[in-house]
């Protein structure tokens, strides 16, 4: 699913006639940002040259059993991950928007095999780290 189709449906909460439209756009909206944003993420977390084959499934146990991922965290890791920002992504209109989304919440902190990008000394050195 693309961007454009998954924002189609805050469109059309937005061209209701309902009562708290706004409200419902506004909350679908950033359901789908972070939706996105964890998808680019998990995408970018599987093509780092920390991970190889072998860690697929230890992966996809750490980041499902993993509640403590948030919006800022998961933009957080893409900016460490990628070589574009979120900002440059976004484009002019970063600023404006990321004081919307910013959350209270607690943060996820990178592992450094992440950070810098190399792979670690073993799997579980990673994923527990993911795993907070």
């Amino acid at each position: 699913m693309g961007y454009a189709e998954e924002f189609s449906t805050v469109d059309l909460v937005l061209s209701s006639k309902a009562e708290t439209f706004a409200v419902d756009a506004f909350v679908l909206s950033r359901i789908k940002a972070e939706r996105q944003a964890r998808k680019l993420l998990t995408y970018l977390v599987y093509q780092s040259p920390a991970f190889g084959k072998r860690d697929v499934p230890r992966l996809r146990q750490t980041l499902a059993s993993n509640r403590n991922v948030y919006f800022d965290g998961v933009v957080r890791g893409i900016n460490m991950l990628s070589p574009v920002s979120v900002a440059e992504l976004v484009g002019p209109d970063y600023d404006r928007l990321w004081g919307r989304f910013v959350s209270r919440w607690p943060l996820l902190t990178i592992p450094s095999c992440l950070e810098s990008r190399r792979r670690p000394e073993s799997s579980e050195q990673c994923s527990s780290s993911l795993a907070g």
